[in-house]
């Protein structure tokens, strides 16, 4: 997938850091430092990027609209004024406290900063790079390929009658061989019905009577219908191995098959079997999401199935049924942590901690950054591999199984 890009204003600090079907639309970078490593972590995915755009913590964190392939689809994240708009799909985060993440269905890209500033230029074509832009957008095809799945009917379709008699079954030496030399043979007089021969298995398709022996017109049993049809098939075989050698000597096949014809149902059948494998369900991103949890030191796991509160005695008050937090307590002997110290839930695929006001504060450390001290009550989203610090006490890891 390549994209085109709309260069920026140059009193326009938006920068556009593209690197094959990721796309990352940022506002307010400087310096070569922070765009080489918006650069690198690009490369790695979302984590990355955002474990550099978070490193200041939320409020220092900019404005920005990252798109990259998740699955069959592809994953948005946006803060601020940026729009994002995949196929149908279209969001921005102007409304949100921290950000806003999302899997939406593979399609056109364009990333739009450009209603900030007014109109915009014609597109310039770019690959892979880093350039001052308001605007990206894709140009060919998406960047993940739906699956196509397998369409049984299609397959189902019964073979024409010119493909199941194959055209050798016609045999006309006999009939030519009767005329070479003289005049054609006397008809006989005899009223009695004429001998069946290799072609008159077919006079059935046409409405034409089919004369047959009392002993061919007897039901058969289970077991030499088997015999016929293995007799059949070995004589099928024979005739086209030997078609090119002689094509006027052919075997006498007993009853009135031909010799020559291949059943419809015997050529489906190895058709049949790749259909079936081929219509195998597809695992979908859905079934490989994987959950959010907490590991403590002493490798105690807690899932983020909805809210939680942490703390050494954790309780709630004021909040309806239907929301209230599950609560996990945290052994502490000394009591350096608070009742209830820390709220941990999962929005929109992304962890959020917010400190309940705790007496010796939450310190969180996100991958490769310094810890960073949280303020009372102010939601704070993390990443996967933060580690949070309760109290200076109780360390626990953020991780996704």
């Amino acid at each position: 997938m390549t994209f085109q890009y709309t260069p920026a204003p140059p009193t326009t600090p938006w920068l556009a850091v593209v690197d094959g079907p990721r796309v990352l639309l940022v506002h307010g970078v400087a310096g070569s430092h922070d765009v080489d490593g918006l650069w690198r972590a690009l490369r790695g995915g979302a984590a990355d990027v955002m474990g550099v755009l978070t490193a200041g913590g939320i409020a220092a964190t900019p404005a920005f609209a990252l798109v990259e392939p998740a699955g069959e689809g592809m994953r948005v994240i946006v803060r601020g004024p940026a729009r994002v708009t995949v196929g149908f799909e279209s969001l921005d985060g102007a409304d949100a406290a921290t950000w806003i993440e999302r899997i939406v269905a593979n399609g056109a890209v364009v990333v739009d900063a450009s209603s900030t500033v007014g109109a915009t230029s014609a597109g310039l074509p770019i690959a892979s790079g880093v350039v001052s832009a308001l605007r990206v957008t894709s140009v060919g095809e998406p960047a993940v390929q739906p699956i196509a799945l397998a369409t049984p009917a299609a397959e189902s379709t019964p073979p024409s009658a010119e493909l199941a008699v194959p055209e050798e079954t016609i045999v006309h030496d006999d009939l030519d061989a009767g005329f070479v030399g003289g005049e054609p043979p006397a008809q006989s007089d005899s009223d009695s019905p004429p001998e069946p021969t290799a072609e008159d298995g077919y006079d059935f398709l046409f409405g034409a009577t089919v004369y047959r022996s009392v002993s061919d017109a007897a039901v058969e049993s289970s077991d030499a219908v088997d015999a016929d049809d293995a007799a059949n098939a070995t004589s099928t075989g024979d005739s086209l191995a030997g078609a090119s050698e002689s094509p006027a000597v052919s075997e006498t096949v007993a009853g009135d098959h031909d010799g020559h014809t291949i059943m419809v149902s015997k050529l489906d059948r190895p058709r049949r079997r790749p259909a079936e494998e081929d219509a195998a369900p597809v695992p979908t991103a859905a079934d490989e999401e994987l959950s959010a949890v907490l590991v403590f030191g002493d490798e105690r796991v807690e899932v983020i199935d909805g809210p939680l509160v942490l703390g050494r005695s954790p309780s709630v008050s004021g909040v309806p049924a239907g929301a209230l937090p599950r609560l996990v307590t945290v052994p502490d002997t000394e009591q350096d942590l608070s009742r209830s110290h820390v709220h941990v839930d999962r929005q929109g695929g992304t962890v959020v901690v917010t400190d309940l006001h705790s007496k010796n504060g939450t310190t969180v450390a996100l991958p490769g950054a310094a810890p960073v001290r949280l303020r009372g009550g102010e939601p704070t989203p993390v990443i996967p591999g933060a580690v949070l610090e309760l109290g200076g006490v109780v360390s626990i890891t953020v991780e996704e199984r």
